[in-house]
């Protein structure tokens, strides 16, 4: 019987490991390796890009040249979109001016140019791996 459990958990942990997507971001055009680079990807349009909304987030630091890459793992298949800036302050967030405007370098996947997840949006199908590139804006 203890042998049949560990058979069954074995088996349901190798599904559920099999359907898992990966998604590659590589990140360009960073202006300096001051502070850090955020990514954060979304998987739904509500919130999108509010931080507190976001599926999962990585932090790149320190940042060695003027391109990383991040890797998200483990994405459920489905619908995602990518938000990355150069928090060149280390403050963990995007700072704007007093219009509002980021001072900041951003960029969103699939090149949008401001915060649209139907424009921005990744599809990522079970035991997939796809890649994109951000190119952040010039702030």
């Amino acid at each position: 019987m203890q042998k049949y459990i560990f058979t069954c958990i074995a088996f349901f942990m190798g599904v559920s490991a099999s359907v898992a997507g990966t998604l590659n971001v590589t990140i360009k055009n960073i202006n300096n390796t001051k502070g850090q680079i955020i990514t954060a990807i979304y998987n739904k349009e509500d919130g999108f890009p509010k931080a507190e909304d976001k599926y999962k987030a990585t932090k790149s630091k320190p940042i060695l040249s003027n391109t990383i890459t991040t890797s998200f793992t483990n994405l459920p298949a489905g619908k995602y979109a990518v938000v990355s800036f150069h928090d060149a302050n280390d403050n963990d967030k995007l700072d704007k001016n007093w219009l509002g405007m980021p001072t900041e370098q951003y960029g969103f996947s699939n090149g949008a140019t401001k915060p649209n997840f139907q424009q921005s949006a990744i599809v990522i199908k079970a035991n997939e791996t796809k890649s994109v590139t951000i190119t952040l804006n010039d702030a």
